[in-house]
């Protein structure tokens, strides 16, 4: 019984040392990976308003041809 008790210690003494290697790299990574993460974000979220806005100045543009072709159908058929 005390064998296992050792191996059991030597084995959890192992795990705590390559958690204390390991942790602080990979708790880098995943905060870096969550920087990346918000930094995308941001840029997609700004990709999405600069394409409504483009699609909105389109549509604009548009309505305004229509107008114009409208107003020259109508000064072509009364003249």
């Amino acid at each position: 019984m005390f064998k296992a008790f050792k191996r059991a210690a030597e084995s959890l003494e192992k795990l705590l040392d390559v958690t204390r290697e390991e942790l602080p790299d990979t708790m880098a990574a995943v905060r870096l990976s969550g920087m990346e993460i918000s930094d995308l974000t941001m840029e997609l979220s700004d990709l999405g308003q600069e394409i409504t806005q483009g699609v909105r100045k389109s549509t604009r543009a548009v309505h305004v041809a229509e107008e114009k072709l409208r107003h020259f159908a109508n000064m072509t058929s009364a003249g």
